[in-house]
């Protein structure tokens, strides 16, 4: 029988191939282990479709019904996740040319340690200004750089003198010479996209600076701005006010986006980069492993 004759059907975690005798001769499970988090644990495909693609387009699918989920993917699954892999990369092959096309810099690592050598030894006898970024913490650039630069990053501020300190140091930052941050989402054609609280971090992404490096993990990378977005209302935002202790409706259930009246909320902008900035450099610092939110 032609795959081209059977017919997908959906359910909340799983998507199944039937035949003309209502059988299920193919599916792929993926339950929600965690708020918002999918793990493809299982496929299947009947010997007699073996060879038409259908493991591949099952996966896909899944990846798509999770997406509208506004999830985050797991593969548990071995087929999954070397699909996933394979998909992955594709995705970033892409992206890579895509910022070399829009004026960015492009260097792009295994690993984060490989990353932080780079940056250590790119940046030297600098004032060094910091975007607030988990993924600049898990690299140790704060205390790398600081060795041998002058690093302002409103993270280090001393909030025991109240938020007019944070400002003051975020205000300083912005006056640097190299300005580091990370994103909320990059994606497959070449844009950067961050959402902001304060502001201050994505002001320093778009002026004043000798360069301005973007430093980011592949679990940032979405196939385009729509996704992007989607991205940040729906993951980042939501773990980003949690791990911040906000006091919003998507940091207290862990949740989506509520577009909430809080004046705590972190999402107040939005910046897209859709090409690098006009007269200085900008880099995108890719690092193949998950970092930051």
């Amino acid at each position: 029988m032609e795959a081209a004759t059977l017919d997908y059907r959906s359910e909340s975690n799983r998507i199944c191939l039937m035949d003309e005798s209502e059988h299920c001769i193919a599916e792929v499970t993926f339950p929600e282990v965690a708020p918002h988090v999918f793990d493809i644990n299982h496929t299947f495909v009947d010997d007699s479709l073996r060879g038409q693609g259908i493991a591949g387009a099952l996966v896909e699918r899944a990846v798509h019904a999770i997406r509208e989920k506004h999830g985050e993917i797991r593969t548990s699954c071995t087929y999954a996740a070397a699909w996933m892999e394979r998909y992955r990369r594709k995705l970033l092959d892409a992206a890579v040319e895509a910022f070399r096309r829009n004026r960015y810099d492009v260097s792009r690592f295994a690993t984060r340690e490989e990353a932080a050598d780079y940056l250590d030894g790119a940046i030297d006898g600098k004032r060094v200004g910091f975007g607030d970024s988990g993924t600049l913490k898990a690299l140790k650039l704060y205390e790398r750089l600081s060795a041998h630069n002058t690093v302002i990053d409103p993270a280090h501020a001393d909030r025991s003198k109240g938020t007019e300190e944070f400002l003051r140091v975020a205000r300083e930052s912005l006056q640097s010479d190299i300005y580091i941050l990370s994103a909320n989402a990059f994606t497959a054609e070449g844009q950067i996209i961050n959402m902001d609280g304060a502001g201050n971090r994505i002001a320093g992404s778009l002026f004043g600076h000798e360069k301005t490096y973007f430093v980011v993990g592949v679990n940032k990378l979405v196939p385009d701005v729509a996704a992007g977005i989607d991205r940040i209302h729906n993951i980042a935002a939501p773990q980003n006010a949690k791990r911040k202790a906000k006091k919003t409706p998507c940091a207290v259930k862990g949740e989506q986006c509520f577009d909430c009246e809080s004046p705590e909320r972190i999402c107040n902008a939005l910046v897209i980069h859709y090409k690098k900035m006009s007269y200085r450099p900008m880099e995108l610092v890719l690092i193949e492993e998950t970092l930051g939110l």
